[in-house]
């Protein structure tokens, strides 16, 4: 009896032996399967930070192996079609690059990023019109310019500050040699900054440059309504007008709450760029110099007393300037002139003006 038991027991765990080592067989050839079936394929993928405008090498990217499936559409898989080429935007370690992504072969750097069309123009700036390093490639600016100009009222000519919106919303292309709102800039002051614009506003750009001082007015990148500001001049000041902030939680009440200075109201073109091109850029006509005019030379007189009867009478004399002699009355702060023709002054011999003693 003990003895159909025990083989009873080995057959069993004989079975389950052969059992466990069927299913991890199985399970073992499994995988094997698996790997044999998923396809893999290269992917260019950056290996280090890389810039826009920066070519493309075997320093700065790497074929990776991927599974076909994971490979994104249009991403460079083969050598040649990256060879020679820069990237236009920024691409971080392990990101795959993309053709789509890639500048012309053989061109390099900012030129590579500068759509058709477009020109870059760049202008001074200080920590104050870059705002502190606040201003950052990829923002949107209004562009506005402070210059004299001659103004003539009533026959008399000044000179008067003014100052209008040139451009707005341009977009900034680089500050200083940055051009990636991803680089550090917390250490960096700009000194110059490069917009990016049409062929027709350089020409405006530089006009504005070259009239006075530009300043750069930071504005919302989806704020993309044209303001028509009007130009100002100093004779707001005169007038004590004055504007305030808007509310951040109604910021559509701008236009109701400004006040704005109407400079000249019957001119509806005072913002048109193409009529301030017009007008500033004649040559202004300078004010004609003033003369000063030589004091009248003092001429010389003499006091003659003239007797008639009991009564004498003191009579002012002086010579004019084709040497005759004329009665000076007193009257006020003026003198009045009258000829000599009395029978006294005929009776009297007149002296010599260069005489300093008169005796009569």
């Amino acid at each position: 009896m003990k003895s159909k038991s025990m083989m009873l027991w080995l057959v069993a765990l004989t079975c389950g032996l052969v059992a466990m080592l069927g299913v991890r067989q199985v399970m073992d050839r499994e995988p094997a399967e698996a790997a044999q079936t998923i396809a893999y394929g290269p992917v260019l993928v950056a290996i280090e930070d890389i810039g826009p405008g920066t070519m493309l090498s075997e320093t700065n990217s790497a074929f990776k192996e991927l599974p076909l499936e994971a490979i994104p559409i249009g991403a460079v898989t083969k050598s040649e079609e990256f060879q020679e080429r820069a990237i236009l935007t920024r691409a971080v370690p392990g990101e795959p690059i993309m053709l789509a992504k890639l500048g012309a072969r053989g061109v390099s750097g900012a030129a590579t990023e500068i759509p058709n069309g477009m020109r870059v123009v760049t202008v001074k700036v200080n920590q104050t019109t870059s705002h502190s390093g606040l201003m950052l490639p990829g923002d949107r600016v209004d562009v506005l310019v402070t210059f004299q100009s001659r103004e003539t009222s009533g026959g008399r000519s000044e000179m008067r500050r003014k100052t209008m919106t040139v451009l707005e919303f341009i977009k900034v292309f680089a500050t200083d040699s940055m051009r990636d709102r991803a680089a550090d800039s917390s250490e960096v002051q700009a000194k110059n900054v490069s917009l990016l614009v049409t062929p027709e506003q350089v020409n405006y750009l530089k006009l504005a440059e070259s009239k006075g001082d530009l300043t750069l007015a930071l504005r919302s990148p989806t704020d993309d309504t044209e303001a028509h500001v009007a130009m100002i001049d100093e004779s707001i000041f005169d007038d004590g007008k004055s504007s305030f902030g808007v509310a951040d939680e109604n910021p559509t009440d701008y236009q109701n709450n400004l006040e704005g200075v109407q400079i000249d109201e019957d001119n509806n073109d005072t913002n048109d760029i193409r009529k301030f091109l017009a007008n500033e850029a004649k040559p202004e006509n300078p004010p004609a110099d003033t003369v000063a005019l030589e004091p009248e030379p003092e001429r010389p007189k003499w006091q003659m007393t003239i007797f008639s009867g009991q009564e004498s009478e003191q009579v002012d004399f002086e010579y004019t300037e084709d040497g005759k002699a004329i009665r000076v009355e007193d009257s006020g702060s003026k003198y009045q002139r009258a000829s000599i023709n009395s029978n006294a002054a005929q009776q009297t011999s007149l002296p010599d003006p260069d005489n300093n003693g008169f005796q009569f």
